[in-house]
């Protein structure tokens, strides 16, 4: 009676060999020949990265933007192209300032000869008070 519950509380904890020679547990082991190699090991998990350095572009103009001209990540010199903005609206402003350049040019050739008029007149003394000026 008494082996007839101590024998399932052994087979329970270690099995058929520690039921037939108690004291005594055998281990199995596997062996394989070891090779070089690389294992390829793959996580799949979320996650979050973050970049060592993190800059700021701020426009120093305004405008639409065209083109970009590098890759969300990838590594830029100091000084590269980075962003191309729609040219149309500063070249209209050129075309403009140049023009405004040339009015006044043209207004000061014109004061610049009415002078030179009006003051040769003078030394003549042809020409009255009131355009001497």
């Amino acid at each position: 009676m008494k082996y007839s519950l101590t024998l399932p509380l052994l087979l329970a904890l270690g099995g058929a060999a520690m039921a037939q020679m108690p004291g005594k547990m055998t281990t199995f082991v596997l062996a394989e020949k070891a090779s070089a190699g690389y294992d390829r090991i793959i996580r799949k998990s979320t996650g979050r990265t973050e970049a060592v350095r993190h800059v700021t572009i701020r426009a120093a103009v305004e405008g639409q933007l065209v083109e970009v001209l590098f890759q969300e990540g990838a590594f830029v010199k100091e000084g590269e192209l980075l962003l191309r903005i729609d040219p149309l609206r500063y070249e209209a402003a050129i075309k403009q300032a140049e023009a405004t350049v040339a009015q006044l040019e043209a207004q000061l050739a014109y004061a610049t000869s009415r002078a030179n008029r009006f003051s040769t007149l003078a030394e003549q003394q042809a020409a009255s008070q009131a355009a001497r000026g």
